[in-house]
């Protein structure tokens, strides 16, 4: 026991040492530019890169810190892109927030680009740079509140008196919302102006429309939570428009495809009515009906699922931003879109198994020109699971949990793909603190354990029968094979051995010396529980995880009793006792990780669910000592985990 003590304390030792040693690296910044020689090596098995980066401040809005890395690196660029995926969206609006304040601030970034189209930009602009009170009131309405703010935070931006460039959108994708349409529709007829005969029915429907969603969004907006999500908790999708929440019983849900091909079909044969009746705002109200037009073109290729559907956005973007350029040949601007858009090369495995030609990808074959003035930046999140490479995953081991690191030279990552998609990265790591993995983004881990688990068990009726005094609990040594997936479930395997206690008396009974018995009773035993927990706390540092588990549980008592002086002829006579039970086991652990290495406190409890008779052979001692397993215990433990998929 001594030397297995001394074992333990050895591993501790070293685990803490090395966590230490690999908790003192994470904590230095990177810096753009290291030379090679002088990285320091990492402590557990990664690649020795030579990769620049700095850690973004997300949160505070006065704090540039790390900023200055993406400064640097984008030099005179026109135009930074950023892909993320849309799911983290409280994350994504801060650093959407943040790099357009940076960039303005320190490059003169002026336009916003939007993966929006006409109608969401023009609203968008009427209240960052007009602060028109309608356009707000649909803003608050149709965007998320997390969006909501973003674009409040721009139009105070706007309103500080300074010399920088106000902040004003630019959409480049097909306009998909048809109720913003209709409300920029609404907005744009004239007042006190007398509306034809021929486009009555056309205006009037376009109000009766956006006032009906507008009324189901503010229906769906009184039941959505107030409360927002930590930026860096990826499990979440809070936030996400997934379903537009029509509530029929108050409002009927009007079909949008035959509003829109309707009204369209008035248009046309009114034209010149419609001209001149919308002369005061003819560009717009044109741009606003092609807009349209586009969409229902757009939905048809949806509903057939044919890949007209993403030919038609993707060539769509590409020419507006091309018509941008040529229209504003000194302007600059930062965007933010999905990661499948902003990729460099054809074939996007951040869209699934779509293959086609991205905005990006147009941009790199068809207008070198333009692409020289072009930056893309890859968002990834640890712990989403999705497509995430197996380069990144090294990075992420260097990141602090809740914190954003861009990479500058993801050359020296060695990942072609990675490379051939964007010119940087940013990788953002959830506050549960895993390292997710290219399969299935998991963060597993195979852990091997060791516990020293006291159990009281109640011994007292035993004891009478066998002169064991047991006042103290047993102590098991429990050894532990257990799988983390995700971070979070823990499947555990559990096999432990009753440290093996010995007595020894002689039996006189009043007998002569030749007549007295000499008894050695040992008791051990042994057991094995399967259980499954899951983590409460998501922090990489601590983990909080009750376990339900099954199992089998046995103690042995063996007692040898030789009579007389132990001479040639008495020979000794063994008997040996079970006590076999089946068991549902319940624990709480608190583990303190340090990288690979785990501490363990165990507290928990053990039901027997099984008959308390002891066994001799196969026969059942109905009329002796009877012992149930149920019992309390307690313990401490640590383990040494290994990366599983990383």
């Amino acid at each position: 026991m001594l030397n297995m003590n001394k074992s333990l304390f050895s591993v501790l030792a070293l685990g803490l040492s090395l966590a230490l040693q690999a908790q003192s690296t994470t904590a230095e910044k990177s810096i753009v530019n290291i030379p090679k020689s002088e990285v320091r090596k990492p402590v557990f098995f990664e690649p020795d890169f030579s990769i620049g980066g700095a850690t973004l401040n997300i949160r505070d809005e006065a704090d540039f810190s790390g900023y200055e890395v993406l400064a640097k690196a984008i030099g005179d660029k026109r135009y930074v892109f950023t892909g993320e995926d849309h799911r983290p969206l409280s994350f994504n609006t801060l650093l959407e927030g943040k790099m357009m304040h940076y960039l303005r601030k320190e490059k003169g970034f002026e336009y916003y680009f939007v993966e929006a189209g006409f109608a969401s930009t023009w609203l968008l602009n009427k209240y960052m740079l007009e602060g028109d009170s309608i356009a707000e009131s649909a803003i608050k309405r149709l965007f998320s509140p997390e969006y909501y703010e973003l674009f409040t935070n721009f139009r105070t931006t706007n309103l500080a008196n300074d010399s920088l460039p106000k902040i004003q959108a630019y959409g480049l994708d097909i306009e998909r919302d048809i109720t913003l349409a209709m409300l920029v529709l609404v907005n744009l007829v004239p007042e006190n102006k007398a509306i034809p005969d021929s486009m009555a029915m056309f205006i009037e429907s376009a109000r009766i429309f956006a006032g009906t969603r507008e009324g189901q969004y503010d229906q769906f907006n009184a039941f959505r939570s107030d409360e927002r999500d930590d930026p860096f908790d990826f499990s979440t999708n809070s936030g996400i428009f997934d379903d537009y929440g029509y509530f029929e019983e108050e409002y009927i849900d009007f079909s949008t495809r035959s509003t829109v091909a309707l009204m369209l079909q008035n248009y046309e044969l009114n034209k010149e009515v419609f001209h001149a009746f919308f002369s005061e705002n003819l560009a717009d109200f044109q741009r606003l009906m092609a807009e349209m037009k586009l969409w229902k073109q757009w939905i048809e290729y949806t509903d057939l699922r044919v890949p007209h559907m993403w030919a038609l956005r993707e060539g769509y973007m590409e020419k507006n931003l091309v018509q941008f350029a040529a229209d504003h040949p000194s302007a600059k601007g930062f965007g933010q879109f999905g990661r499948c858009h902003v990729s460099q090369n054809q074939k996007a495995k951040d869209c699934g198994l779509g293959f086609f030609n991205s905005l990006n990808g147009r941009v790199a074959r068809n207008h070198p020109e333009l692409n020289a003035q072009l930056v893309s930046i890859g968002l990834y999140y640890d712990g989403l699971g999705d497509e995430f490479p197996e380069s990144l995953v090294q990075l992420t081991r260097k990141n602090e949990t809740s914190s954003a690191m861009l990479y500058t030279h993801i050359d020296s990552l060695n990942d072609e793909d990675l490379s051939a998609k964007f010119d940087m990265v940013i990788v953002a790591k959830s506050k549960r603190g895993g390292a997710a993995s290219a399969g299935g983004g998991s963060q597993s881990s195979i852990g091997l354990g060791y516990s020293a688990v006291f159990h009281d068990i109640d011994l007292n009726a035993f004891n009478a029968a066998t002169q064991f005094n047991i006042t103290s609990p047993l102590l098991m040594h429990e050894f532990t094979y257990e799988v983390r997936l995700d971070g979070r479930v823990q499947i555990e395997n559990s096999f432990g051995v009753f440290a093996n206690l010995n007595a020894s008396f002689v039996d006189t009974a009043g007998l002569s010396p030749d007549k007295q018995i000499n008894r050695n009773m040992s008791l051990s035993g042994w057991s094995y529980r399967y259980g499954v927990g899951v983590d409460l706390v998501r922090s990489k540092y601590f983990d909080l995880v009750p376990t339900l588990a099954l199992g089998y549980q046995r103690l042995s008592y063996r007692e040898e009793s030789i009579s007389g002086q132990g001479s040639s002829f008495n020979s000794a006579t063994v008997t040996e006792f079970t006590n076999p039970a089946f068991i549902v086991d319940g624990r709480i652990q608190m583990c303190l990780n340090f990288d690979w290495l785990t501490l363990k406190a165990i507290g928990g409890y053990t039901l027997d669910c099984s008959k308390t008779e002891w066994k001799l052979g196969d026969n059942r001692l109905s009329t002796g000592p009877k012992t149930r397993m149920s019992n309390p215990y307690f313990g401490a433990g640590v383990v040494l985990r290994f990366g599983m998929n990383d």
